[in-house]
């Protein structure tokens, strides 16, 4: 949640220095050790996948809908991760090694290679950051402002709460 409080021209005025800032960030690549890996096996009526993924309880709804079964038929094991960075919450290759496993009945794994990664990965959006900040005589932060210019979201949300100038 996005909050915003306090008054920033109060909080100018009783600061004895300003400082501010502009940050570029660039699309970026996770470029994991390991790339998007899953290895999914289907016995009887359930579903087991060893996948290297960040959001396994995710993986595991999304491949439940994607075969049309329930959930609690669904296993999601993560041995390794080897890096996800946010790369790793898609679950693209999950949900490609189970319908792959049901449509030839055998066990089957899909490893991206290091061209699919780049590929079909996620990116970390770019992004324009503007920081304008303040300290007081006694060097207490008495006002912060925050804007961020980007193409997606970044989890960028502030949290931070500063006490009003005195």
């Amino acid at each position: 949640m996005v909050t915003q409080g306090g008054n920033l021209k109060e909080g100018e005025g009783v600061a004895r220095e300003i400082f501010e800032s502009t940050y570029l960030n660039d699309y970026v690549a996770h470029g994991t050790i390991e790339t998007h890996t899953a290895l999914a096996q289907i016995e009887k009526d359930r579903v087991t996948v060893y996948a290297s993924t960040q959001r396994p309880f995710g993986a595991k709804e999304e491949v439940a809908q994607a075969l049309g079964i329930s959930s609690e038929k669904v296993r999601i094991i993560t041995p390794f991760v080897g890096g996800g960075f946010g790369g790793k919450t898609q679950n693209r290759q999950v949900v490609e090694a189970a319908r792959l496993a049901r449509l030839t009945g055998k066990p089957v794994q899909v490893a991206w290679s290091r061209e699919e990664e780049f590929f079909f990965d996620t990116f970390r959006p770019a992004a324009i950051v503007k920081i304008r900040s303040g300290v007081s005589e006694a060097n207490q932060i008495v006002f912060w402002n925050y804007d961020i210019y980007f193409g997606g979201s970044r989890g960028a949300e502030q949290f931070l709460s500063y006490p009003p100038p005195s």
